[in-house]
Protein backbone atom coordinates (compact mmCIF):
# COMPACT_ATOMS: atom_id res chain seq x y z
CA UNK A 1 0.00 0.00 0.00
CA UNK A 2 1.38 3.42 -0.99
CA UNK A 3 2.39 5.81 1.75
CA UNK A 4 0.00 8.75 2.21
CA UNK A 5 0.76 11.85 0.19
CA UNK A 6 -0.87 14.05 2.83
CA UNK A 7 -1.42 13.42 6.53
CA UNK A 8 -3.32 15.85 8.75
CA UNK A 9 -3.02 14.71 12.37
CA UNK A 10 -4.91 16.19 15.31
CA UNK A 11 -4.98 19.70 13.86
CA UNK A 12 -6.43 22.45 16.01
CA UNK A 13 -6.79 26.16 15.29
CA UNK A 14 -8.10 28.98 17.47
CA UNK A 15 -8.78 32.65 16.84
CA UNK A 16 -8.76 34.17 20.30
CA UNK A 17 -11.25 32.20 22.34
CA UNK A 18 -12.97 30.77 19.28
CA UNK A 19 -11.95 27.21 18.38
CA UNK A 20 -12.29 26.86 14.61
CA UNK A 21 -10.62 23.46 14.18
CA UNK A 22 -10.59 20.80 16.90
CA UNK A 23 -8.56 17.58 16.55
CA UNK A 24 -9.06 17.22 12.78
CA UNK A 25 -7.32 14.22 11.20
CA UNK A 26 -7.39 12.64 7.74
CA UNK A 27 -4.95 11.24 5.19
CA UNK A 28 -4.83 11.26 1.42
CA UNK A 29 -3.26 8.73 -0.92
CA UNK A 30 -1.33 9.79 -4.04
CA UNK A 31 -3.78 10.49 -6.86
CA UNK A 32 -6.86 10.29 -4.59
CA UNK A 33 -9.86 12.61 -4.87
CA UNK A 34 -11.11 13.58 -1.39
CA UNK A 35 -14.11 15.79 -0.66
CA UNK A 36 -14.96 17.98 2.33
CA UNK A 37 -18.47 19.22 3.15
CA UNK A 38 -20.06 20.96 6.09
CA UNK A 39 -22.29 23.87 7.00
CA UNK A 40 -21.10 27.45 6.64
CA UNK A 41 -18.71 28.30 9.45
CA UNK A 42 -17.65 24.67 9.97
CA UNK A 43 -13.97 25.53 9.48
CA UNK A 44 -13.53 24.12 5.96
CA UNK A 45 -11.57 27.00 4.42
CA UNK A 46 -9.56 27.39 7.61
CA UNK A 47 -8.60 23.73 7.26
CA UNK A 48 -7.35 24.30 3.71
CA UNK A 49 -5.41 27.34 4.92
CA UNK A 50 -3.71 25.18 7.54
CA UNK A 51 -2.98 22.44 5.01
CA UNK A 52 -1.34 24.78 2.50
CA UNK A 53 0.50 26.92 5.04
CA UNK A 54 -1.45 30.18 4.98
CA UNK A 55 -2.23 29.53 8.66
CA UNK A 56 -0.15 27.68 11.25
CA UNK A 57 -2.08 25.28 13.49
CA UNK A 58 -2.13 25.66 17.27
CA UNK A 59 -2.07 21.88 17.64
CA UNK A 60 -1.34 18.86 15.50
CA UNK A 61 0.76 18.42 12.39
CA UNK A 62 0.68 18.40 8.59
CA UNK A 63 2.90 15.95 6.68
CA UNK A 64 3.30 16.16 2.91
CA UNK A 65 5.11 13.49 0.92
CA UNK A 66 6.72 12.16 4.09
CA UNK A 67 8.03 15.54 5.29
CA UNK A 68 6.66 17.47 8.26
CA UNK A 69 5.57 20.81 6.78
CA UNK A 70 3.65 22.07 9.82
CA UNK A 71 5.91 25.10 10.20
CA UNK A 72 6.56 25.63 6.49
CA UNK A 73 4.91 28.57 4.74
CA UNK A 74 2.62 28.50 1.74
CA UNK A 75 5.41 29.30 -0.74
CA UNK A 76 7.54 26.39 0.45
CA UNK A 77 4.59 24.01 0.24
CA UNK A 78 3.81 25.22 -3.25
CA UNK A 79 7.37 24.53 -4.36
CA UNK A 80 7.07 21.07 -2.75
CA UNK A 81 4.07 20.26 -4.96
CA UNK A 82 0.95 21.60 -3.24
CA UNK A 83 -1.33 23.85 -5.32
CA UNK A 84 -4.34 25.85 -4.14
CA UNK A 85 -7.35 27.57 -5.69
CA UNK A 86 -9.49 30.08 -3.82
CA UNK A 87 -13.24 30.41 -3.50
CA UNK A 88 -13.33 33.88 -5.08
CA UNK A 89 -11.14 34.11 -8.21
CA UNK A 90 -8.92 37.18 -8.21
CA UNK A 91 -6.92 37.07 -11.44
CA UNK A 92 -4.65 39.88 -12.56
CA UNK A 93 -7.41 41.50 -14.61
CA UNK A 94 -5.11 43.62 -16.77
CA UNK A 95 -3.02 40.63 -17.80
CA UNK A 96 -3.94 38.01 -20.34
CA UNK A 97 -4.98 34.50 -19.36
CA UNK A 98 -1.56 33.19 -20.39
CA UNK A 99 0.27 35.89 -18.44
CA UNK A 100 -1.70 34.94 -15.32
CA UNK A 101 -0.61 31.32 -15.72
CA UNK A 102 2.98 32.42 -16.36
CA UNK A 103 3.05 34.32 -13.08
CA UNK A 104 1.98 31.17 -11.27
CA UNK A 105 4.53 29.00 -13.10
CA UNK A 106 7.32 31.48 -12.42
CA UNK A 107 6.71 32.62 -8.86
CA UNK A 108 4.72 29.65 -7.54
CA UNK A 109 6.44 26.84 -9.39
CA UNK A 110 9.91 28.39 -9.58
CA UNK A 111 10.22 27.92 -13.34
CA UNK A 112 11.75 30.31 -15.83
CA UNK A 113 12.04 30.80 -19.56
CA UNK A 114 10.75 28.01 -21.78
CA UNK A 115 9.95 25.76 -18.80
CA UNK A 116 7.61 28.39 -17.34
CA UNK A 117 5.89 28.88 -20.69
CA UNK A 118 5.41 25.14 -21.15
CA UNK A 119 3.95 24.79 -17.64
CA UNK A 120 1.59 27.72 -18.23
CA UNK A 121 0.38 26.39 -21.58
CA UNK A 122 -0.08 22.89 -20.21
CA UNK A 123 -2.14 24.23 -17.29
CA UNK A 124 -4.37 26.25 -19.61
CA UNK A 125 -4.97 23.24 -21.86
CA UNK A 126 -5.85 21.05 -18.87
CA UNK A 127 -8.22 23.69 -17.51
CA UNK A 128 -9.89 24.20 -20.88
CA UNK A 129 -8.56 27.68 -21.55
CA UNK A 130 -6.04 27.01 -24.29
CA UNK A 131 -8.12 28.92 -26.84
CA UNK A 132 -8.37 32.00 -24.61
CA UNK A 133 -4.69 32.51 -23.81
CA UNK A 134 -4.62 36.06 -25.23
CA UNK A 135 -7.91 37.18 -23.65
CA UNK A 136 -7.64 39.76 -20.82
CA UNK A 137 -8.40 37.91 -17.59
CA UNK A 138 -10.63 40.73 -16.40
CA UNK A 139 -13.08 40.07 -19.24
CA UNK A 140 -13.67 36.38 -18.48
CA UNK A 141 -17.08 35.08 -17.43
CA UNK A 142 -17.34 33.33 -14.08
CA UNK A 143 -16.85 29.77 -15.37
CA UNK A 144 -13.67 30.77 -17.16
CA UNK A 145 -12.42 32.74 -14.14
CA UNK A 146 -12.89 29.53 -12.14
CA UNK A 147 -10.97 27.66 -14.84
CA UNK A 148 -8.20 30.23 -14.69
CA UNK A 149 -8.05 29.89 -10.91
CA UNK A 150 -7.52 26.16 -11.42
CA UNK A 151 -4.99 26.76 -14.20
CA UNK A 152 -2.91 29.03 -11.99
CA UNK A 153 -2.75 26.26 -9.39
CA UNK A 154 -1.84 23.67 -12.06
CA UNK A 155 0.90 25.88 -13.52
CA UNK A 156 2.96 25.20 -10.40
CA UNK A 157 3.00 21.49 -11.37
CA UNK A 158 1.40 20.23 -8.14
CA UNK A 159 0.98 16.64 -6.99
CA UNK A 160 -1.86 17.85 -4.74
CA UNK A 161 -4.44 20.53 -5.54
CA UNK A 162 -6.69 22.05 -2.87
CA UNK A 163 -9.96 23.33 -4.37
CA UNK A 164 -12.16 25.72 -2.38
CA UNK A 165 -15.72 25.80 -3.77
CA UNK A 166 -14.59 25.94 -7.37
CA UNK A 167 -18.15 25.18 -8.53
CA UNK A 168 -19.70 27.90 -6.37
CA UNK A 169 -21.69 30.49 -8.31
CA UNK A 170 -21.86 28.45 -11.51
CA UNK A 171 -25.15 27.66 -13.21
CA UNK A 172 -26.37 24.08 -13.20
CA UNK A 173 -25.52 23.86 -16.91
CA UNK A 174 -21.91 24.94 -16.28
CA UNK A 175 -21.14 22.46 -13.49
CA UNK A 176 -20.70 19.29 -15.64
CA UNK A 177 -17.88 20.88 -17.66
CA UNK A 178 -16.02 21.73 -14.47
CA UNK A 179 -16.60 18.22 -13.10
CA UNK A 180 -15.05 16.74 -16.24
CA UNK A 181 -12.04 19.03 -15.86
CA UNK A 182 -11.45 17.89 -12.29
CA UNK A 183 -11.99 14.25 -13.29
CA UNK A 184 -9.35 14.66 -15.98
CA UNK A 185 -6.95 16.10 -13.44
CA UNK A 186 -7.40 13.09 -11.16
CA UNK A 187 -7.00 10.76 -14.13
CA UNK A 188 -3.56 12.32 -14.68
CA UNK A 189 -2.57 11.27 -11.15
CA UNK A 190 -2.95 14.58 -9.35
CA UNK A 191 -4.47 14.24 -5.87
CA UNK A 192 -7.37 16.55 -5.02
CA UNK A 193 -8.87 17.83 -1.78
CA UNK A 194 -12.12 19.57 -2.75
CA UNK A 195 -14.38 21.66 -0.53
CA UNK A 196 -17.76 22.13 -2.20
CA UNK A 197 -21.41 22.96 -1.46
CA UNK A 198 -22.48 21.67 -4.87
CA UNK A 199 -22.54 18.13 -3.52
CA UNK A 200 -23.55 16.29 -6.68
CA UNK A 201 -20.39 17.65 -8.32
CA UNK A 202 -18.29 16.29 -5.46
CA UNK A 203 -19.93 12.86 -5.49
CA UNK A 204 -19.26 12.59 -9.22
CA UNK A 205 -15.50 12.81 -8.58
CA UNK A 206 -14.39 11.96 -5.05
CA UNK A 207 -13.93 8.48 -3.61
CA UNK A 208 -14.07 9.59 0.04
CA UNK A 209 -15.93 12.37 1.79
CA UNK A 210 -15.40 14.11 5.13
CA UNK A 211 -18.10 16.12 6.90
CA UNK A 212 -16.87 18.88 9.19
CA UNK A 213 -19.05 20.67 11.72
CA UNK A 214 -18.08 23.13 14.46
CA UNK A 215 -14.47 22.44 13.54
CA UNK A 216 -14.67 18.69 14.23
CA UNK A 217 -14.86 15.66 11.96
CA UNK A 218 -18.41 14.32 12.08
CA UNK A 219 -18.07 11.53 9.52
CA UNK A 220 -15.61 10.31 6.89
CA UNK A 221 -15.83 7.50 4.34
CA UNK A 222 -17.76 6.52 1.23
CA UNK A 223 -19.50 9.66 -0.10
CA UNK A 224 -22.98 8.12 -0.28
CA UNK A 225 -22.66 6.60 3.18
CA UNK A 226 -21.52 9.91 4.68
CA UNK A 227 -24.37 11.84 3.06
CA UNK A 228 -26.86 9.25 4.34
CA UNK A 229 -25.52 9.44 7.90
CA UNK A 230 -28.37 10.77 10.12
CA UNK A 231 -26.02 13.18 11.91
CA UNK A 232 -24.79 14.60 8.61
CA UNK A 233 -28.35 14.98 7.37
CA UNK A 234 -29.25 16.85 10.55
CA UNK A 235 -26.34 19.29 10.71
CA UNK A 236 -25.59 19.79 7.03
CA UNK A 237 -28.50 18.80 4.80
CA UNK A 238 -31.34 19.27 7.27
CA UNK A 239 -31.68 23.00 6.78
CA UNK A 240 -32.50 22.50 3.09
CA UNK A 241 -34.84 19.52 3.35
CA UNK A 242 -38.12 20.49 1.78
CA UNK A 243 -36.44 22.50 -0.95
CA UNK A 244 -36.08 21.50 -4.56
CA UNK A 245 -32.81 19.60 -4.21
CA UNK A 246 -31.11 19.50 -0.80
CA UNK A 247 -28.12 17.63 -2.13
CA UNK A 248 -27.37 20.03 -4.97
CA UNK A 249 -27.02 23.22 -2.98
CA UNK A 250 -26.69 22.55 0.74
CA UNK A 251 -25.59 25.77 2.43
Amino acid sequence: MAAPLLEVAGVGKRFGRLTVLDDVSFSLAPGEAFGIVGPNGAGKSTLLNVVNGVLRPDAGSVTFDGADVTRAGAAARCRAGMGRSYQIPRPFGGMTVLENALVAASFGGGHSGRAATDCAWGALETAGLGNQADVPAGSLRLLDRKRLELARALATEPRLVLLDEIAGGLTEAEVPALVETVRGLVAQGVAVVWIEHVVHALVAVVTRLLCLTYGRVLAVGDPHAVLADPQVVEVYLGSTIGGDDPVVEAT
